[in-house]
Parts: C-alpha cells; structure tokens; sequence
C-alpha cells in the first residue's frame, strides 16, 4: 500500500463512522450510504408529541402529509405553519465488544450542531358538493432531515498500521483525526384533496414535489512516521478536507384512506409512492502531504435514485376527553436502486447493505377544560435500515407536547421530543452514539 491508495481507505473510515456524505461508495467494500434512508422527519407539533401516530389523529391542514382523506374533516379554511429546533449532539467512543480485529484506542469525543427552520406551512380549503364534504389542501414541510455531525480521534499502536512503500523504507499510521459536519433537508411541496365517500369513509391524495439540499464539510488528518533503512524516523503528516453540496428533486404522490364509524374509533391508512431523485453534487477535496503546497480538486457528479414505496397504517381510540392512537409504517430500503447509467451496475451490492424499516409510534391526548387545553404523551421505535452488523441500538424517541384553542379559531402547539441511536464500525471496534432534540411550536387559524 502507499498513500495513493489512502484516499479509499479514508473514504472507508469515515464512512463507517458515520460522517459520510449524501453517498460515499467506497470500490473495496462497495458501501453505499444514502442519508435519506431512515431519516423521515415528523413536523406538527401535536404529531411529535404522539409519537408520530398522527394518521388517524389529524384534523388540521397538515392533513395534506399525514393523510389527505382527513382533509374531509375541515369545517373551515386554515393556514398554519410551524418553526422546528433541532439539536443534534455527535459522539464516538469505544464499543463494550470486542472486535474481531484488534482495534485502535478510540478516545470519547462529541460534537454539536444546532438548526432553527420554518418546519411546515399549510393551507387548506373546504368546499361543498352536495352531501357530500370535500377539501382541498396545499403546502410545504420538511418531511426529511438529514443533519448528522461526528467527530473522533483514533490512535494506533506502534506496528498496528504499516504502509510498506518499498523494501527499505515503510510508514507507520499513528493518528487518525476526522471531524464531519453534514446539514441539510428534503422540502416537500403539496397539493391534494380528500373528501367523503359516505358518513363514515374518507379518501385523499396528493401529489408530491420533494427538493432539497446537502452540505457536508469533513476533515481528516493522519500522522505517523516514515522509517527509511537505518536512517532516523521521519514525521508524515496527511491532511484532507472536503466540501461538498448536493441538490436533489423528485416527484411522487400519496394515497389514502379513513374509516370513522363513530366518535370514538377511527381507522386509517396511507401509501407513498416510490421517487427517483435526480442528485446533482459538487464536490472540493484539498490535500495536503507533511504541510507542503495544498492541491486541490473539483467534482461534479449526477446521479438517479430511486427511493422505496412507503406503508402506515394507523387506528385511534377515544373515551371523553382520552384518545389513545397508534401508527405503524414500513419501508424496505433493500429496495433503493439507482436507474442511471453508471451507479446502476451497483446496485446488487446496494441492495445487501441495506435492510427494511419499521417504525411504530404511539401516543395518547387528554383534552381538558371543554378541549381548551390538550395534554399529550407519545413513544416512538424505528429500526435503522441498515444491515445488523452496523446497528449498535435502533432509535428511540420520547415525546410530550401541549395544545392550546383560543376562541375556536386559533390554535398552539407545542410539542419536543428526544431520541437516540447507536451504530458501530466492528473492524476497528469504532462506536457512535447520536442524540437529537426537538422543539416544534404549530400555530394555525381558521376563518369561519
């Protein structure tokens, strides 16, 4: 090995850590990682704080998102909109399980990004035909987030990282340093209807346009010696830094479906169609070898993605001023394939490294003082959609929110909740750990 082949091995480092970019595909392992797998972003206040089980729950102009055949249960125009706060705090340490390889020491740091963004907003009209109520909705919300941020230290013993360049002389890897920083959000702009086929069922639709963007800055640095004969040990140093934006565009549309009996059992359900994204990056990587002149090197890339068809189902249960509600939603990201010319020839090896999804939240509302003020509490579980010998734990969120109504036109929302994952790289015995808090505040208005 010599150090024109270090540009993949780092690609595989940081990779693995956890900082890749919007996709990193290294040709030794043949990874793919696709930040917008498993990344879907809930937005309402009230939503978050049941723990996203908001299909059969929402009666508001976010209909339009969660499920466009409640549209149907709008008795008035509403505008609404949302601010989302997000804080996304980053940590590697050592894995409690030994690796099969022997690893490097891993020392325990943390990193920290905060983000404030106009979350959603809505609006949504009733009309009337007859018997029957129909509804039509439009709008914007981020619907997928993918801030991430690492940064890590791994120090190698003596004689753990050889680079042999010829017969006499040979270089020892003894730091590596990297730090990552990745920001960025799908934006899906909405419009649909939703209305009533009887007393008692609902449908709706949408047509979805998705656009968003992805900056990501990364930094690497490795340190050693180089020994030549019997000369004394030379410090080498290399350092790496890249920034890259990606903007990414697709359609899709959502179908869906909500069964009210009565007052006090609701039973829904929604199907999001699959999307090709088309991505377009540019890409600036400077090098720098033992502090000498930077070179510097530019890249532009396109490539077509397409994104797996999505699942929910979701049924709500209500007694008085109690209402129970539960969502579960499936997605098998073993599925995501690229249709372009080139990144196509990949895609069996694509589809080995991802895994399906399941997330199921749950959540229950107390409304109290003639529904003046609602008290809300949710759980929610989804699995990382990437193969098991990566995942360390799945994510777990908790949630609590409140709602106020003023005057019955004007409503608040608040809702914060906390998760948690863990992913791990078992070759080095490498482990990072992600927290992320949210606090959404949701305002709407309705004229009569």
């Amino acid at each position: 090995m010599n150090w024109k082949a270090w540009p993949a091995v780092a690609t595989l480092l940081y990779a693995l850590a956890g900082g890749a970019s919007a996709q990193t595909f290294d040709l030794i392992g043949a990874q793919f990682y696709e930040p917008i797998a498993g990344s879907y972003s809930l937005h309402h206040a009230r939503s978050v704080a049941l723990g996203g089980a908001y299909t059969t729950m929402v009666q508001d102009a976010s209909a339009l998102w969660y499920n466009p055949a409640a549209l149907a249960r709008l008795g008035r125009t509403e505008i609404q909109t949302e601010v989302d706060y997000n804080r996304i705090e980053g940590e590697s340490l050592d894995l409690t399980a030994a690796p099969a390889a022997p690893p490097p020491t891993v020392d325990s740091t943390s990193a920290l990004l905060t983000a404030t963004r106009l979350g959603s907003a809505y609006l949504a009209i009733p009309l009337k035909n007859g018997a029957s109520d129909w509804a039509l909705g439009m709008g914007m919300a981020v619907v997928y987030n993918m801030d991430r941020v690492l940064v890590g230290d791994l120090t190698f013993a003596p004689g753990d990282f050889v680079d042999v360049l010829d017969s006499t002389t040979t270089e020892e890897i003894h730091d590596y340093e990297f730090s990552d920083d990745q920001r960025g959000v799908v934006r899906a702009w909405q419009f649909g209807a939703g209305g009533k086929l009887s007393p008692h069922v609902m449908v709706g639709a949408a047509g979805v346009y998705y656009y968003g963007s992805l900056d990501f800055t990364s930094r690497t640095t490795f340190s050693g010696l180089r020994f030549e004969g019997s000369n004394p040990a030379i410090p080498v140093r290399w350092d790496i830094s890249t920034t890259s934006r990606e903007t990414m565009r697709g359609w899709g549309g959502h179908a869906s479906f909500l069964w009210q009996p009565g007052p006090m059992l609701a039973i829904g359900g929604i199907l999001r169609s699959p999307v090709t994204y088309t991505i377009d990056t540019d890409r600036l990587v400077t090098e720098t070898r033992d502090l000498g002149t930077p070179t510097q090197y530019t890249e532009a890339t396109t490539r077509k993605l397409k994104v797996p068809l999505t699942v929910t189902a979701g049924a709500s249960l209500g007694l008085g001023g109690l209402r129970v509600t539960g969502d579960a939603s499936y997605t098998d990201w073993s599925q995501l394939e690229y249709t372009d010319s080139f990144l196509s020839q990949y895609n069996d090896s694509l589809r080995l490294f991802y895994a399906d999804e399941l997330a199921v939240g749950v959540g229950a509302e107390l409304a109290m003082f003639q529904r003046a003020i609602s008290f809300r509490g949710g759980r929610r579980y989804a699995t990382v959609p990437y193969e098991d010998h990566l995942i360390v734990d799945d994510r777990l969120t908790y949630s609590a929110g409140i709602g106020f109504v003023f005057d019955r036109v004007m409503s608040l929302d608040v809702g914060a909740s906390l998760s948690e994952w863990r992913g791990s790289n078992p070759v080095w015995g490498f482990d990072e750990r992600y927290t992320r808090t949210r606090i959404l505040v949701t305002a709407a208005y309705g004229f009569s």
